[in-house]
């Protein structure tokens, strides 16, 4: 047989082959192609059900861990290969290349150096940081172990003079507005750009209002050692929870699967890959969450509760207050930072970090104002003697500790004798120093104002009226009279200016929750704050004032009898005219509350603008910025507001001659009587003096305010009312405890 095989030849076994296939059941030549159409279905569904998966090595994005306290920099690093070399911050990449760099980073596996575990810091803000300065304070000698992301309206420009850990670290940004999609754009943005840096290993993203309550040692730690992520994912039936989905995005996300929580994230390499890399559950929410659907709130709370539930924690590590209700969390100014009310959010709730209960919670806090910039300063960055261990304590209503101090410190009586001596001393300082270099313009203007325009050309002088008022002083009284009044002015003005600013002050800690998201009052809140002030500092003091106009006028008329002191001059007004003459001209100086309605709000509105131009908080306004604030607030409020200042120097002045003559019954009759006599021209009699006295004093006073109010809170030591109850603290995130700080 094996001979008759070998002896066979090709073509005789081609046709027993062929004849053979003839033989097979028709069924059978149907059944392969059906075999092989059936298996290329499978795998196309296959390969397109898989793309929500990533095959990524999770070795490759859980870097090593260093010593927790460790704040060494990191070595020098070699030129990275060129799909890793990290881009200028304000480089030209669109999204969707950007988007594609940062997915392709991870997917290197072998790096030319050590790598040591960076966490990246992305803040989303609306312009300026204006808590700028407690940033630095808190990345200060931890180079190398944090990097640092900035997204901002491109409208905000960030000077090319700005220095520090935020010099130039402002991403490619386009316009976010609150609440919609292109906020979810925008944390991508942030997010990829991070990638890019392969050393960075934790994300956490915070606004331009949070603050961090411990050192940077125990942030880090906690963040590099944490073995889940964490962002903010429960389920809530209601209107505003469940309330929100679009059965349009059904079968891909279920009701069920709807999650909500807050926008404020920290997540780990895997995970931000991941969600840059997301393509299905982005579409959708881009395309439906628009009308009554908050993106912010329920992209990524939906996406990692379907996609990596269990490697999430649930909760937020940036602590905000909802307890006030309302569509905004609570803001805390520097009436609300104390020791208590910070150790409250360090320590005050219980959770589990790595499969332990502890009570270190939170690690940043939102919404705090600018104004609470030099208490954070006071208070905060603790030591790390007192955050060695936070020490557990039983809370059964956080919310309400926290809404019952806060409603303390939103009272008068919550505020420090410290604040209240610095707005005080400060202001009653200024005005002094301003009243004492103005002295003889105040003098012209007062007389300008009483007398009207004969005082300057009955003598015939030619020239400037101010020089020509100046000469007649001078000639009549000599360099006193330039002078004359300055003790009642400086006395007037030290209660005045102390009581307006320490009034000041005080309502706008009590109106801060009207602020906008910068700490700036609104201009309503701050006209009224502005205007109460005014009317309290008016009435304390307008028996000064009355004091103080007739000294400086008692010269210009021979039938008067001259008053010898202050003192006198109040027994006598009291005594010949009774107490309503020490209250003469106090209607008009009410009515002339409208000019402080108009100078503070200008102010403010100034000084924010300034701040943003210059990319600084205001509390760190420079003087140069202050003047022109003050001088341009002043002009506006001068120019509308001069004519009650006329009525009432009028009204103030009238009585003081021997027969105790009144020219006028009322303030309604000075008006009318001015305007027959003098025209509209009498009501701006003095004007230019007044302006070219008022202006250099409001610049003086102002700026002088600033700077004097920012030493004595740096002299000042902070409130220690709770120091001496102040509980022992210790770490339990680092055995050892951090660094001392």
């Amino acid at each position: 047989m094996k001979y008759q095989n070998e002896n066979q030849t090709p073509l005789t076994l081609a046709i027993k082959l062929f004849s053979t296939t003839t033989h097979m059941n028709s069924s059978k030549l149907i059944f392969y192609p059906f075999l092989f159409l059936l298996g290329l279905t499978l795998g196309i569904m296959l390969s397109f059900s898989l793309q929500r998966f990533s095959f990524i090595n999770p070795e490759l994005a859980l870097l090593p861990l260093t010593s927790n306290s460790s704040s060494t920099p990191p070595p020098s690093q070699p030129p990275l290969p060129p799909v890793m070399e990290l881009p200028e911050l304000m480089h030209d990449m669109d999204d969707e290349e950007l988007l594609w760099r940062a997915s392709m980073v991870p997917r290197i596996r072998k790096y030319p150096f050590k790598r040591v575990p960076k966490v990246a810091f992305m803040f989303l803000t609306k312009g300026h940081l204006p808590l700028a300065p407690l940033w630095e304070k808190f990345f200060k000698g931890h180079e190398g172990l944090y990097s640092i992301y900035v997204h901002s309206d491109p409208s905000f420009a960030a000077p090319t003079t700005e220095t520090g850990v935020f010099r130039r670290r402002t991403i490619p940004s386009k316009e976010v507005k609150w609440g919609s999609f292109n906020m979810i754009e925008a944390e991508l943005r942030l997010l990829a750009n991070a990638l890019l840096d392969v050393s960075n290993q934790r994300f956490v993203l915070l606004s331009e209002s949070c603050i961090p309550l411990f050192n940077f040692s125990t942030i880090y730690s906690y963040l590099i050692n944490s073995s889940q992520t964490h962002v903010e994912v429960y389920d809530q039936p209601s209107r505003v929870g469940r309330g929100r989905y679009k059965h349009h995005m059904s079968p891909y996300i279920t009701i069920d699967q709807w999650r909500k929580g807050s926008q404020w994230f920290e997540i780990d390499r895997d995970l931000a890959v991941e969600i840059i890399s997301d393509r299905r559950y982005f579409s959708l929410f881009k395309r439906y969450c628009i009308v009554s659907c908050y993106a912010d709130e329920h992209y990524l709370p939906t996406l990692v509760n379907m996609r990596f539930g269990r490697r999430n924690s649930n909760r937020s590590l940036t602590w905000v207050d909802w307890s006030r209700g309302g569509s905004h969390p609570a803001k805390y100014s520097r009436m609300h930072v104390t020791v208590e009310f910070l150790e409250l959010l360090r320590s005050g709730h219980v959770c589990e970090h790595n499969g332990k209960t502890t009570t270190t919670c939170f690690l940043f806090g939102r919404k705090f104002l600018p104004t609470a910039l030099d208490r954070l300063f006071a208070v905060f960055i603790p030591t790390s003697e007192e955050t060695s261990s936070l020490s557990p304590r039983p809370v059964h209503s956080l919310s309400n500790q926290i809404f019952e101090m806060t409603r303390r410190a939103s009272s008068l009586e919550g505020s420090t004798a410290r604040d209240i001596i610095c707005d005080a001393g400060a202001g009653a300082a200024a005005g002094a120093i301003a009243a004492t270099f103005v002295c003889p313009l105040d003098v012209i203007k007062t007389r300008l104002q009483v007398h009207g325009l004969s005082v300057a050309t009955c003598s015939g002088h030619k020239g400037s009226i101010i020089i020509t008022s100046m000469q007649d002083i001078v000639k009549k009284d000599g360099l006193r009279g330039l002078y004359r009044g300055l003790s009642p002015t400086i006395l007037a003005l030290l209660p005045t200016w102390a009581v307006y600013f320490a009034v000041y002050g005080q309502l706008k800690g009590l109106l801060q929750s009207h602020g906008d998201g910068n700490g700036q009052l609104t201009i309503g809140a701050n006209m009224i704050v502005a205007s109460v002030a005014g009317a309290v500092t008016a009435t304390s003091t307008n028996p000064l004032w009355v004091v103080k106009t007739r000294l400086q006028t008692q010269g210009m008329r021979s039938d008067v009898v001259p008053y010898k002191n202050i003192l006198s001059a109040l027994k006598r007004i009291a005594h010949e005219e009774g107490v309503p003459g020490l209250y003469r001209g106090l209607l008009p100086s009410l009515a002339g509350i409208s000019h402080v309605a108009i100078q503070f709000p200008t102010y403010e509105k100034m000084k924010s603008y300034l701040a943003r131009k210059s990319n600084a908080t205001v509390d760190k306004l420079s003087p140069g910025n202050v003047a022109i604030a003050s001088a341009l607030s002043k002009i506006t409020a001068s120019v509308v507001t001069y004519p009650h200042e006329v009525i009432r120097s009028r009204l103030q002045e009238q009585g003081q001659a021997r027969n105790h003559e009144i020219q006028y019954t009322g303030a309604i009759d000075c008006i009318k009587k001015t305007h027959k006599t003098e025209g509209l021209r009498g009501f701006y009699s003095g004007c230019a003096t007044n302006l070219f006295r008022t202006v250099p004093s409001a610049v003086i006073t102002f700026t002088s305010y600033e700077m004097i109010h920012r030493f004595l809170q740096r002299f000042l030591p902070p409130p220690t009312k709770n120091s001496s109850v102040r509980p022992k603290i210790q770490s339990q995130v680092v055995e050892n405890g951090p660094p001392s700080e």
